[in-house]
């Protein structure tokens, strides 16, 4: 997407210093109506990387350094994920007992989302929100329990599968099973996560967003309103675009309870 700019980046101490930071926001009280069982995040590390190492984050503030060859593209540095997708280094983690969100430093994070004429991913506050919105899908992945974040439910069904394909006599009224959630839903609980969280602690972020989101929302119309006459096709199936919108509804109708609608209530009916 650009020439190469981290291609040789080594953290520094004010990248360590921005990620601490954005842990402690993580924990402020103002945030337990969202993460009211904060147990579900306990077993959550960061992953982070520059052109040398992989830093494993605990929240607790202990940090493991491990050497890697892996070349990080430019394009690993926009932004965090859920998961760790950078498969090399996912293939140095070994601690199955922990889950684990991903994603660059603030430095390259930011100074590449400069390069970007419209992005409002320029600011400390926003790499910040980032690393909230993550926990966000965490939590409600955790909270749903699909099997999208359950390893070992996983593995339970597909046994229970191998064994009933092999004929062989197996207990399934002890099989609980539960249709994942959409994954527009999952997108939704988390961006209203960190759009709640920039909203209490950073405000002039939030007024930034609001222009992006509004420009956004104003260019997905016009293409909605435009394809009209597809009915199979909408802008809001796409989850980020559908979160912008679905979310902040949420926020402005229901205050605080869109906690509970996204992760109590089955749908939202009125």
């Amino acid at each position: 997407m650009f020439p190469a700019m981290f291609e040789t980046y080594i953290a520094t101490k004010k990248d360590f210093d921005t990620i601490k930071e954005a842990l402690k926001y993580l924990n402020k009280k103002e945030l337990d109506f969202i993460f009211s069982e904060r147990k579900l995040l306990k077993n959550t590390a960061l992953v982070t990387y520059d052109s040398k190492f992989m830093y494993i984050i605990q929240q607790g503030g202990a940090v493991e350094k491990i050497e890697h060859n892996t070349k990080i593209l430019d394009d690993d540095h926009l932004g965090w994920r859920a998961s760790v997708t950078i498969e090399a280094l996912k293939g140095k983690l070994t601690n199955t007992n922990l889950t684990y969100i991903s994603g660059p430093f603030p430095t390259p994070f930011i100074e590449l989302h400069k390069k970007k004429r419209t992005s409002p991913y320029t600011s400390k506050e926003s790499y910040m929100a980032t690393i909230i919105h993550e926990f966000g899908h965490v939590y409600y992945e955790n909270v749903k329990n699909s099997w999208f974040s359950d390893y070992n439910r996983n593995v339970n069904i597909l046994e229970t599968v191998v064994d009933l394909y092999e004929g062989k006599s197996n207990k399934l009224k002890d099989l609980i099973i539960k249709l994942p959630e959409s994954y527009i839903e999952t997108e939704i609980f988390a961006f209203c996560t960190d759009y709640t969280a920039t909203s209490l602690f950073w405000p002039e972020y939030k007024k930034v967003l609001d222009v992006n989101y509004l420009r956004s929302t104003k260019k997905y119309l016009k293409i909605e309103r435009e394809n009209k006459s597809t009915l199979e096709e909408s802008v809001l199936d796409d989850p980020h675009i559908a979160s912008v919108a679905i979310g902040k509804i949420l926020i402005e109708k229901y205050g605080n309870k869109w906690v509970d609608i996204l992760l109590v209530m089955d749908r939202v009916v009125s």
